[in-house]
Formats: structure tokens, C-alpha cells, sequence
């Protein structure tokens, strides 16, 4: 006779966690901004100033204005790339500041 168990792996139990407290959107805005550099490079990276993440949309503000112009006109590939990483629909739209 075979047994039901109500055993799960830790990874099982975080991840019903995470899903009941909503925590995805917030590990996700740390794991962006801990990864930022290795995402866009060391040069935008330094010069960011602000990062915020609500709903979709990614708010970026740098000190540099030769390095905002080129971000903004490169905000779409860096919205693709994002959403390679983290998953279809995490970037709806980057605003640069």
C-alpha cells in the first residue's frame, strides 16, 4: 500500500510563500537593481541615480545627459533584454530621467 506524503522541497514551500504574499513584483525590483550593472553595462550603471519599478514601468534617472539621450533612444532594446531576463511582460515601458 503506497503511502500519501505531505512532504515538499524547500524550494516548493518558498515559492508557495512568495505566491501568497504577493512578493514576486519586490524580489524582482531588488534582483533588477542588485543585477543593474551586469544588465547595462558599467558606464550607465555608474551614472544611474534613481531606479524605480511600479506596475510595469521602469523609471531611470541619470546624471549624465549624453548617457540619458542614448538610453532613451536605446529603451526599447533595453525593455526587451529585461524582459529576456526576468520574464515576458516584466518592462511595459522605460522612462528615462
Amino acid at each position: 500500500m503506497h503511502r500519501k506524503t505531505n512532504q515538499q522541497t524547500i524550494g516548493e514551500v518558498l515559492q508557495e510563500i512568495i505566491a501568497a504574499y504577493r512578493l514576486r513584483p519586490q524580489m524582482n525590483q531588488a534582483k533588477l537593481a542588485a543585477d543593474w550593472e551586469k544588465l547595462v553595462g558599467k558606464t550607465i550603471a555608474r551614472h544611474t541615480t534613481n531606479l524605480y519599478l511600479k506596475d510595469g514601468i521602469l523609471q531611470v534617472s541619470l546624471n549624465s545627459a549624453p548617457l540619458r539621450n542614448e538610453l532613451f533612444f536605446a529603451r526599447n532594446e533595453v525593455k526587451q533584454h529585461l524582459n529576456e531576463v526576468f520574464g515576458e511582460g516584466f518592462i511595459s515601458e522605460i522612462v528615462v530621467k
